[in-house]
């Protein structure tokens, strides 16, 4: 484009600079709509007849796309495609979704700061206010309203318990991917490998937190404040806060209920998951305060599985296409 205005500036015929730049003009403006409806980005790409140099610099007629924006609609359509086109995420993915939660604890701005003290505020609070009730009057073993309700509450939770978390998510894994492969189906295989790496996200991220609180469980000591800070013992008593079995079915819910947002999904995700916390405060394994950072934990981290788009860094580079009928601009961002 900036080739074709020198030569304008130089001896060419002012009828055909003015032409060129008319065109030029008209392809910027088109370039500007690219949110527009799809009618129109089809008007863009249609062919027609513009204004050339020859090597001798005469002005001939030549065919070609002149919409700039034809090929940067279809390197939009190509991108957001890549992802559904997918049997399994890219591994650029991956590396995108472990890079965005490590760097989420430096990487917050003053609102996402001022939210992380306000939830640390929340955990903190039903520690001081509501964990020892809670340890009191959910078990099974009381006889309380409290545990009556979760009873029944809990069904799901106790059976998660029995099956064994790993085990149940492996059985989720493959229940997609088998469905996927024989319904050919590629939002399923997208799920099941989605579940793979919310599970080792999960068990690495709750595994670290674990180690930092070094919390006793309420089976082990009456005090929710029994804390053993930053020593990463190995002792399972000692290993209360956050709730694995609690992130990992939310990290299951939240997975399933991004990749397949209708309500009829989300509901009964979340409701077992739910079960799931109840079931760990009434088994005298966690307190509430454990359930809540734990489901919290793993509810963060489907999401940014499930989230999995071509990441966007801020920049933006620029490539020609030119070929014998079209001549264009790729920009990626």
């Amino acid at each position: 484009m900036l080739a074709m205005l020198l030569i304008c500036a130089g001896s060419a015929p002012k009828d055909a600079c003015a032409q060129l730049r008319g065109e030029i003009t008209v392809g910027e403006a088109r370039l500007n709509d690219l949110d527009a409806s799809t009618t129109r980005s089809e008007g863009f790409n249609r062919r027609s007849p513009t204004t050339s140099f020859s090597s001798r610099g005469a002005i001939r007629s030549q065919p070609f796309s002149t919409s700039l924006s034809g090929a940067l609609s279809s390197l939009s359509t190509s991108q957001s495609s890549s992802h559904t086109d997918r049997w399994i995420p890219s591994w650029r993915n991956v590396q995108q979704d472990v890079f965005s939660i490590v760097r989420a604890p430096f990487s917050l701005d003053r609102d996402q700061t001022l939210q992380v003290i306000g939830a640390s505020g929340l955990v903190v609070g039903i520690m001081a206010g509501l964990d020892r009730p809670a340890a009191r009057r959910v078990p099974s073993e009381t006889e309380t309203t409290l545990s009556s309700v979760a009873t029944p509450a809990s069904a799901p939770g106790r059976l998660y318990d029995q099956i064994g978390p790993d085990r149940f998510v492996l059985g989720a894994i493959g229940t997609f991917a088998v469905t996927g492969i024989a319904l050919q189906e590629k939002q399923f295989t997208r799920t099941s490998f989605n579940l793979v790496e919310a599970l080792a996200l999960t068990k690495v991220t709750t595994g670290l937190f674990k180690g930092l609180a070094g919390r006793t469980r309420p089976y082990a000591d009456s005090s929710p404040w029994e804390l053993n800070v930053a020593k990463f013992g190995s002792a399972h008593a000692t290993k209360s806060m956050p709730s694995g079995h609690t992130s990992r079915a939310f990290a299951i819910a939240s997975v399933i209920a991004h990749d397949y947002d209708h309500w009829w999904v989300q509901i009964p995700a979340y409701g077992v998951a739910t079960s799931v916390g109840v079931q760990r405060i009434r088994s005298g394994n966690h307190w509430l305060s454990d359930v809540v950072l734990g489901g919290a934990l793993g509810y963060l981290i489907g999401r940014t599985v499930s989230d999995n788009k071509p990441a966007k860094d801020g920049s933006v580079s620029y490539d020609p296409i030119v070929g014998s009928n079209q001549l264009g601009l790729r920009v990626r961002f």
